[in-house]
């Protein structure tokens, strides 16, 4: 099974609110939902925004990336030089 697309997400999340909501009532956990909701859509818009704004520049720098220097990094030897 695929993890679900982000329309297919939000499509969901707004399903189960509707359905929370259909009772009528306005129970702790329903406000919470709401809430929530609101939190996840605030946050995806300004990661949508902080991606648009950095993409350019995160490409660039990835393209000049030496893979032995960074093997070095992740290895705890800021050198870079590889073990022999």
């Amino acid at each position: 099974m695929t993890a679900p697309t982000k329309p297919e997400q939000e499509s969901l999340l707004t399903l189960a609110l509707m359905a929370a909501f259909a009772d009528g009532g306005k129970s702790e956990s329903e406000r919470a939902a709401f809430q929530l909701k609101e939190l996840f859509s605030s946050l995806t818009d300004q990661a949508r925004s902080l991606h648009e704004r950095y993409a350019g520049e995160i490409r660039q720098r990835a393209s000049t990336l030496n893979p032995g220097q960074l093997l070095g990094l992740v290895r705890g030897n800021p050198g870079g030089e590889l073990p022999i």
